[in-house]
């Protein structure tokens, strides 16, 4: 990795893609207001700039790139929320010109410059609105958000990365506009480049950029093992149960864990999926998932109401089984393996690997994660089974629950 004057820059070489992508990410600490406002500026990044101020002006741009596809997104990871600006393109061989520079150029831009006029911020307030709209409407997610919120309240956990719409009253252009200069000036960058690239010095297109240092993200999240219950107007019930885990990102004891979320609850072959799925026929789907990044372990699953009691009795035969260890531990880790190495095969995976790695404070290959995954012994599963007790159980009963 490279560290210029004002980002951090994580170049991945490999030959074997066509395509190249590019990704520039900044990590701002969850704030309240600050979150509405990073998602409006996304909105607005992904539109039209100073240098680009037409919809059409942006089309032939990108086309003057071969296609230069760009999008801008925001999500939370621990601590931060993350602003990723994304472009993906052909690569650098195929074209006799400085193509990649253009393209990393393209999202600096996007970055630096966006067009901030009344106009649009009423655009992205309104796109906003819509997007809040839109998780209404899935109600497996908003039980997620749901639980978070409840479980993690007066913490980082429970801040949602869509901000919150009563802040939209309250913001106007002037203040999107410092906010988004102190944004530039006071908050880390990261930029990821993954492909048939060769480095080269990025001093010119990055100058500017102001200086803020990447500190590791682990925000660990005290849960209280409370129940709480909630009615939406669809017809399946959504169960969520949610462990305290208070494991640091970067080291084996997390190898360990991850071994036992794939056991637990995210192969075919899990015990969750197994018992309570192919065994009892309790529940539509069900899964389990990690914050890394939080130190909470979650199980979620659509369900009938009436086997409510039924699938929590399961769930927690299930998280005393694991307790055990795993039977076929040896098997499972060359599943993850082969899993692994699949992943060196997509763009997309290389580029948030290494992300997440500088978030975790990691400078790991995945052939020595391997090699920890190798070492990993039936008594480092037990121990992080025995950290697992008490959840936090939400329940989003549906209001026209149907027979399973």
């Amino acid at each position: 990795m490279q560290q210029h004057e004002s980002i951090n820059v994580q170049w991945i070489e490999d030959e074997k893609f066509n395509d190249t992508l590019i990704n520039l990410r900044l990590a701002i600490p969850m704030k309240e207001k600050d979150r509405t406002m990073v998602n409006l500026l996304s909105k607005m990044m992904g539109d039209r700039l100073e240098n680009t101020k037409t919809k059409e002006a942006m089309t032939r741009r990108l086309d003057y790139l071969y296609g230069f596809k760009v999008r801008s997104s925001t999500y939370v990871l621990g601590k931060y929320l993350i602003l990723d600006l994304q472009g993906y393109g052909i690569s650098q061989q195929f074209v006799d010109e400085p193509l990649l520079e253009k393209q990393i150029k393209m999202l600096v831009d996007m970055l630096t410059q966006p067009l901030l006029t009344h106009e649009l911020l009423n655009e992205a307030k309104k796109k906003l609105i819509i997007q809040h709209q839109r998780l209404k409407e899935n109600h497996a997610r908003q039980a997620v958000q749901n639980a978070l919120a409840h479980a993690g309240k007066g913490q980082v956990f429970s801040l949602s990365s869509m901000g919150d719409l009563s802040d939209l009253d309250s913001i106007d252009l002037e203040e999107i506009k410092e906010f988004h200069q102190t944004m530039l000036k006071n908050h880390a960058k990261v930029l990821t480049i993954v492909g048939n690239v060769e480095p080269f010095d990025l001093s010119d297109l990055l100058a500017g950029l102001g200086t803020s240092s990447l500190v590791p993200s682990y925000q660990p999240t005290k849960i209280e093992p409370l129940k709480i219950e909630e009615t939406h107007s669809g017809s399946q019930t959504e169960l969520i149960l949610l462990y305290e885990v208070d494991i640091i990102p970067n080291s084996k004891e997390s190898v360990a864990m991850m071994l036992y979320t794939s056991q637990l609850g995210q192969l075919p072959t899990s015990l969750l999926f197994q018992e309570l799925r192919e065994k009892h026929s309790l529940c539509y789907s069900i899964y389990a998932n990690r914050y890394v990044f939080d130190g909470v372990l979650m199980i979620h699953t659509g369900i009938d109401q009436k086997n409510i009691d039924q699938a929590l009795t399961l769930i927690d035969v299930q998280i005393e089984t694991m307790k055990n260890g795993i039977e076929n531990l040896e098997g499972l880790k060359q599943t993850i393996i082969t899993q692994l190495n699949g992943n060196t095969e997509e763009l997309q995976s290389q580029s948030v690997r290494e992300f997440t790695g500088l978030l975790k404070n990691e400078d790991q290959s995945i052939d020595e994660l391997i090699t920890i995954i190798e070492s990993i012994e039936n008594d480092d599963i037990i121990a992080v089974a025995n950290k697992i007790n008490n959840p936090f159980i939400y329940i989003y009963k549906g209001g026209h629950d149907e027979e399973n």
